[in-house]
């Protein structure tokens, strides 16, 4: 299939978000489609950007492409997952979030500005009406999930995407030296305990480095570790398709639930 994964850019500004975009891009090619990323600057202030931001892709026709039909859009980002098609399946990254649970915090973009309230209320009337015209509509984590049906009323399906090199972190990989990870723990505390298990695996902990940081009501946990595996015999071949088989699924279950 011809498939356009539709997202939002600030430009200058690259992170978990584009790198999750460009993995779905490799994933579907993997697989055999035909895939590629169409992406808009965003701009969120002063509040009438985002306005004319929802507008531009509201306008877009992405039904084909240089004589070329397009077979299905993935949105992933807010407004970019707003763009209209008729074979459309969301992934949300997350939605424009100081119209929903920032509103009224330190990180509110929208409460400096005169008409940071209406613009709010566009941006939840834009989701509400939009985003069930997908065929299927997924979040990224339970946490985005659940967002969406406390302020929109709107269900979703969590579906989490697999990190960079994460046949790493599989059963039957192999790899020689340490391997850095980053693992990011929102919305707990200090008090809780946290485990990391591998299936048939024996970890190493070389160094691990712990900082937390106070956002509002809730901690941000950040634990690096330095890791070292002893080696699972294996054949070559199941380990060298290890992660392109964990890319697959994800993009089986995008595409085929909505055929």
């Amino acid at each position: 299939m011809n498939i356009l994964i539709c997202t939002s850019q600030v430009p200058f500004v690259s992170g978990g978000a584009e790198l999750h975009v460009e993995n779905l891009r490799r994933a579907l090619l993997e697989a055999g489609h035909d895939a590629d990323v169409v992406s808009l600057p965003f701009k969120w202030y002063p509040p009438r950007e985002i306005i004319r931001s929802t507008l531009a892709w509201r306008m877009l026709d992405v039904t084909e492409a240089n004589g070329k039909s397009v077979d299905m859009v993935i949105g992933m980002k807010f407004p970019a997952y707003l763009v209209e098609h008729p074979r459309k399946v969301l992934w949300i990254i997350h939605q424009y979030r100081s119209a929903y649970d920032l509103a009224g915090t330190p990180y509110d973009d929208l409460c400096y500005y005169g008409d940071g309230v209406q613009t709010r209320m566009f941006v939840k009337n834009a989701d509400e009406k939009f985003i069930p015209h997908a065929l299927k509509v997924y979040a990224n984590s339970q946490n985005v999930a659940a967002r969406l049906l406390r302020f929109n009323n709107i269900p979703s399906e969590a579906l989490y995407h697999p990190p960079p090199r994460a046949e790493l972190l599989l059963p039957g990989a192999r790899f020689s030296g340490a391997c850095q990870h980053l693992f990011q723990v929102e919305e707990t505390n200090m008090s809780t305990g946290c485990r990391m298990g591998l299936d048939d695996v024996t970890v190493y902990v070389d160094r691990i480095s712990i900082s937390s940081t106070r956002i509002d009501h809730r901690f941000k946990l950040i634990v690096s570790l330095t890791l070292r595996r002893r080696p699972i015999p294996t054949t070559s071949a199941s380990s060298s398709t290890s992660g392109a088989s964990t890319r697959h699924s994800i993009t089986t279950d995008l595409i085929s639930k909505t055929n």
